[in-house]
């Protein structure tokens, strides 16, 4: 009985010690490997393999730094992603990405240059399943290779907003479609789709609209450029009723646009083509720009016109159609005329001194111009003079020499010698 007591006593105390080891460990530690609900394909060789975004790698996805998830924003980077196979071949739609969308939506931001071929039959290039709806934004562009859909969501309660990016979409089976989703709107950016039979298709009536950016589409059916689906196809003109700034909307029945004319509603089933972008309409606005000889008009793109030379037809000192002060013009022009006489003046001085040094008017040029005089024929140089009394002093000094030597010492020649031997 007393060792049942302690088996009770130890199991309650086992219990309770993990009780409070669950109650004191950080809820953090459970979410170590939270799943986002997120797949992407990546290649291992040949082969096609399904990575999961989680709490461990969602920072960089594939190692490479080409996909990134932001939990706290549902924000999935492509930054040159770049996939060509099969597709993920285990989900209902073989493709590249995936994901169970929360209900707050999901945003897909692109960065460089990004790629997606998926070659499977019945693939699409991404794939959204669940509540939440898709954003597209960025400045970078996504190419998308596939057999049936470019991007498709499936059971969803809203529909995909195309907010920025350069987007092109190209799908090649019998019934395929660029776009299917519930409801569809392009805010800016540039999507273009090549599809062989829906461009754009929605399931709520009027889903379509183009609030900004281009939009062009060419199908191989007609009339299938936008559709609205409940138990047909229904071609439908898109809203643009809400379109930021101003637009042109062209079709034409040739896939490519080559014979693309002014859209008209009449001709919606027939047109294979269409394409709607945005069209600037110059502003000059109501105020002039001006120089000291002309005035124009300016828009914000550059354009000018109505460009003219300023005139005073009522001598007031201002232009008569842009206000712009004359004086100024003059006092510009009396500044120029004086700088040009200065100038003037300064080159005439620089020529006189060029031509004094080079025409001879100094007085050293007088001196060297003037012709030199002729010594008197018959008289003696300075040096033939010089020349004389150094010879009369060399010839005194000799004879003195000799007169001491010979008379008064009375010694011989021989004597003379014998003293420089000497020495």
């Amino acid at each position: 009985m007393k060792k049942l007591k302690t088996l009770i006593c130890f199991a309650v105390f086992a219990v309770a010690m993990l009780l409070s080891v669950w109650a004191i460990t950080p809820l953090t530690a459970y979410a170590i490997d939270q799943d986002y609900n997120i797949t992407i394909a990546d290649k291992d060789g040949s082969t096609t393999v399904g990575v999961d975004i989680t709490t461990e790698n969602y920072e960089d996805v594939l190692g490479d730094g080409t996909v990134s998830y932001d939990p706290t924003t549902n924000t999935l980077t492509l930054n040159n992603y770049v996939y060509n196979g099969e597709g993920l071949v285990g989900d209902a739609v073989p493709c590249a990405i995936t994901a169970d969308t929360p209900i707050e939506g999901l945003t897909i931001l692109l960065v460089g240059t990004n790629s997606i071929t998926v070659s499977g039959g019945g693939s699409a290039g991404m794939a959204f399943f669940g509540g939440g709806g898709l954003t597209v934004k960025g400045n970078g562009s996504l190419v998308i290779n596939a057999g049936a859909y470019g991007i498709v969501l499936v059971e969803s309660s809203d529909g995909i907003n195309i907010d920025g990016g350069n987007i092109h979409i190209t799908t090649t089976e019998a019934m395929s479609a660029g776009i299917m989703a519930l409801d569809f709107v392009m805010t800016s950016g540039d999507l273009k789709i090549t599809a062989s039979t829906v461009g754009i298709g929605t399931s709520k009536e009027d889903g379509i609209c183009i609030n900004g950016g281009s939009v062009e589409i060419g199908t191989a059916v007609g009339g299938y450029s936008f559709i609205y689906m409940d138990t047909d196809l229904n071609p439908v003109k898109p809203d643009t009723s809400n379109y930021v700034g101003d637009y042109n909307m062209t079709a034409g029945v040739n896939t490519n646009g080559s014979d693309a004319s002014e859209f008209n509603e009449g001709y919606l089933s027939s047109y294979k083509y269409i394409k709607i972008a945005s069209v600037h309409i110059h502003d000059y606005g109501t105020t002039w720009k001006s120089d000291e000889n002309n005035h124009w008009k300016k828009c914000a793109c550059g354009e000018e016109t109505e460009k003219a030379e300023h005139e005073d037809g009522d001598s007031d000192d201002l232009c008569d159609e842009c206000g712009y002060d004359m004086t100024v013009e003059e006092e510009s022009e009396s500044e120029s005329e004086s700088e040009t006489e200065s100038e003037s003046t300064s080159q005439e001085s620089a020529s006189e001194v060029e031509s004094s040094s080079q025409g001879g008017t100094t007085s050293e040029s007088l001196s060297e111009s003037q012709p030199k005089l002729e010594e008197p024929k018959g008289g003696l140089s300075g040096g033939a003079i010089a020349g004389i009394v150094v010879g009369s002093v060399a010839v005194a000094g000799v004879g003195g020499f000799a007169l001491v030597w010979f008379v008064i010492k009375k010694k011989s020649f021989a004597d003379l010698i014998a003293v420089f031997k000497k020495k």
